[in-house]
């Protein structure tokens, strides 16, 4: 899992036989924050590629042949790219074709001439909306790591307390000796009771209940 620190950058998937219409596009997206990568769906790269992390990928097709949809079948059939939504680029626009690749599992078609300010600004929507989930994934995943290790934290002062319970349950002991382990089960409970603090005002920190006050 990647560190919070690192800022998730999106990458997105040009697939196109062309290098000219390939360089066209990505001339088009090179002021955007992302990465991108190209590649011909008939070469060796392309299939490793599937297993790749990509916000969104562009699919170059010839509309009026069916059978130039493979490559979208090929995508959407392989486990790591089924939900990596796809965008098709085409220089015909034919609706039977394009409900095709609709209902193959594109999510949109482009039509060339491409409008620069629309394809950035679809690429924009999912790029923006891969950010927000990966920001999801690596908030649960330390917060999992969080709730984990405090409840180490809490389980070891517990187990101490419950344990200076029993001892205080003998009857031999001197009034001095009571007196001393009541006075470690009393400071004992009360840094239990900081720690279980603390995870109050950080649930209360995640649901905007709680602003920070940065000043010293």
């Amino acid at each position: 899992m990647k560190n919070l620190n690192e800022q998730y950058k999106a990458k997105i998937l040009i697939v196109d036989e062309n290098e000219k219409s390939q360089g066209i596009v990505k001339g088009i997206l090179q002021d955007m924050d992302i990465d991108i990568i190209e590649v011909k769906s008939t070469s060796k790269r392309f299939s490793r590629l599937l297993s790749d992390d990509f916000a969104l990928i562009l699919l170059e097709v010839n509309m009026p042949d069916k059978e130039n949809f493979q490559v979208l079948k090929t995508i959407k059939g392989h486990p790591e790219s089924k939900l990596i939504p796809v965008i098709l680029i085409s220089d015909n626009y034919r609706e039977a074709c394009i409900r095709f690749g609709i209902t193959t599992g594109a999510i949109d078609t482009i039509i060339r001439p491409i409008v620069p300010e629309i394809l950035r600004g679809k690429i924009r929507y999912f790029v923006d909306t891969c950010v927000r989930q990966k920001e999801l994934e690596y908030a649960v995943y330390f917060k999992s790591k969080f709730l984990s290790a405090m409840s180490h934290d809490i389980r070891t002062p517990l187990n101490a307390l419950m344990g200076m319970g029993e001892v205080l349950k003998d009857d031999n002991l001197s009034l001095e000796e009571r007196k001393r382990f009541l006075d470690i089960l009393i400071r004992g409970g009360q840094n239990l009771l900081e720690l279980v603090n603390d995870i109050l005002e950080l649930s209360k920190l995640e649901a905007g209940e709680v602003s920070i006050n940065k000043e010293a």
